[in-house]
């Protein structure tokens, strides 16, 4: 049996997975996957329509049709309790919860088909657990964790049952609701012993790099993230070890963190009003230099943009001073 690892970047705009192969030849592989049109990005949008619970670039598909119910920015209201513009009624008997771990298990049907492929390669099976990424502000509760990492393995749990067809296809309400029931009964009768193999912070993932690489000096750094609907900022020190780990980077000390709404999102509806764009997808790319234009810059819808921009940085900071002695002290 094939041991693979999945790395599930959960976005309130775009989603990312990434498969690690353990057993590659030559050593540790990671792959980043695709869709069948090339493209890396998976939408996190769910649309019910027609009785069913549709996912990805399907549920965007559908997302124009009449009487169809659409919810985006599924993530940031589950994980940050954020409320980002109007959401329709849920479907009889589902919660946000519920449509976070059905967007986690369609996820990690793409990761299941990716390793099965490579498996077969090798005339052997797969095996894939996960990692599901979510905002450090959000993990700075015990129960915020334990929502996070049920959704993750209900998720996961959901992805490897049997009875499940492929979520690309849809899942109809009944059934969802059905599956999601026996999912959580398994997920409650198993403790989790480490959550954190469940659940890892956003910041963790963006510091690994840095954390590895010799050029970047321990010390005390800032990270901001902003992402399509919220904005997240931390504070944290590389810490050097003792003895004869004293020259080496041995753990990330985190000082503060603070995830806000708004993102980028907001600032790209209101640049396609100001500029008149036909279409959102034409600002992209195009944000640095549209609001440095004067337009921009005396649009007062973008400077209170800018100010709630900053918020996650300003909060994460207040928690970080004082704990860290100030040069000269």
């Amino acid at each position: 049996m094939a041991v693979f690892h999945l790395g599930v970047d959960y976005g309130t705009c775009w989603s990312k997975l990434a498969l690690r192969d353990r057993e590659a030849r030559g050593g540790d592989v990671c792959y980043v996957l695709e869709d069948d049109g090339g493209d890396f990005r998976f939408p996190p949008t769910v649309t019910f329509d027609a009785g069913r619970l549709w996912f990805g670039r399907e549920a965007e598909t559908r997302s124009t049709n009449p009487d169809a119910r659409v919810y985006r920015s599924v993530k940031a209201r589950a994980f940050v309790d954020a409320t980002i513009g109007d959401h329709p009624a849920l479907p009889d008997g589902l919660a946000l919860q519920d449509l976070a771990g059905l967007t986690v298990a369609y996820l990690c049907q793409i990761g299941i088909r990716s390793a099965n492929r490579v498996a077969q390669a090798r005339t052997t099976t797969a095996r894939l657990g996960m990692t599901l990424g979510a905002p450090l502000s959000s993990l700075a509760t015990d129960p915020n964790w334990e929502r996070a990492v049920e959704v993750a393995r209900v998720g996961l749990a959901l992805a490897r049952e049997p009875t499940l067809g492929s979520l690309r296809d849809g899942i109809a309400l009944p059934i969802a609701l059905e599956l999601l029931a026996k999912a959580r009964v398994g997920v409650v009768r198993t403790a989790v012993s480490n959550r954190r193999a469940w659940v890892r912070s956003e910041a963790e993932a963006a510091l690994l790099w840095p954390f590895r690489c010799q050029e970047v000096p321990a010390g005390t750094f800032a990270c901001v993230d902003v992402g399509a609907g919220t904005t997240s900022a931390s504070f944290f020190a590389m810490v050097l070890g003792s003895g004869a780990e004293h020259q080496q980077k041995v753990r990330l000390a985190f000082y503060g963190t603070a995830c806000r709404t708004p993102g980028m999102d907001a600032v790209g509806d209101e640049l396609q009003r100001t500029f008149e764009y036909e279409h959102y997808a034409s600002v992209r790319g195009q944000e640095d230099g549209l609001l440095a234009r004067r337009a921009a810059q005396q649009n007062p819808r973008l400077n209170q943009l800018r100010d709630q921009l900053r918020r996650s940085l300003k909060d994460a900071w207040f928690q970080t001073y004082g704990k860290q002695p100030r040069e000269g002290a």
